[in-house]
């Protein structure tokens, strides 16, 4: 699950944009593979879509380990305290550990808050950060 969660952060929290690749049962990019940046994969890729003889599309995120790096994790925390809320205030942040799990709270005052419970710190921060966003009215 742990770019699923990613790919939510990145484009619910971090405000990125999700891209399509095309993508064969190994990963790679059945239309890309022999480029070497990403800006040559999305121009090799967009010549051919939306045709369905070639693949099928997925969405794809180049996006940090948020939830697996506590450095890219971090970038989250930094992200939220930066964005004020409704009122103009800035999200608290507090991060716990409580019988083997990490508990990580974002706080801006009720309702606006977001929990997160997971084993790891990273995964923590990731779950909190996406339920501090989906509370925003």
């Amino acid at each position: 699950m742990s770019r699923e969660l990613d790919t939510s952060v990145a484009v619910e929290v971090m405000d990125n944009t999700v891209e399509w690749i095309m993508r064969t049962k190994d990963g790679s990019c059945i239309i890309c593979k022999p480029y070497a940046t990403y800006d040559e994969c999305l121009t090799a890729c967009e010549a051919h879509r939306p045709d369905p003889d070639h693949g099928e599309w997925e969405p794809h995120i180049f996006a940090p380990h948020y939830s697996t790096s506590i450095a890219d994790a971090w970038l989250v925390v930094e992200k939220l305290y930066d964005t004020p809320g409704p009122n103009g205030d800035h999200y608290g942040f507090a991060l716990e550990a409580h019988s083997g799990s990490a508990v990580a709270v974002f706080a801006l005052g009720e309702p606006w808050e977001g929990r997160g419970e997971a084993p790891t710190a990273p995964e923590a921060i990731c779950l909190a950060a996406l339920e501090a966003v989906r509370a925003k009215p």
